[in-house]
């Protein structure tokens, strides 16, 4: 299997945090499920989880970046 190259995770991940966004923005943070990253992603589950454990980790990871940003 080919390995992926060390820009790909970086677009993944990127890829992954902005669907999360748009799935807390449209539903808030309490009623967005892993479920609905997910499926907003149109990645498997367990790509995305390779990235982010749990739905909290993805949370901080927004957190983070937006706050980094300066949003």
């Amino acid at each position: 299997m080919p390995r992926l190259s060390e820009a790909r995770p970086g677009e993944r991940r990127r890829h992954i945090l902005t669907s999360a966004w748009s799935c807390f923005s449209r539903n808030g943070f309490h009623a967005t499920s892993m479920d609905d990253v997910i499926a907003a992603t149109g990645m498997s589950s367990s790509a995305v989880s390779r990235y982010f454990r749990s739905r909290d980790d993805l949370i901080d990871a927004v957190a983070a970046e937006a706050r980094d940003r300066g949003e």
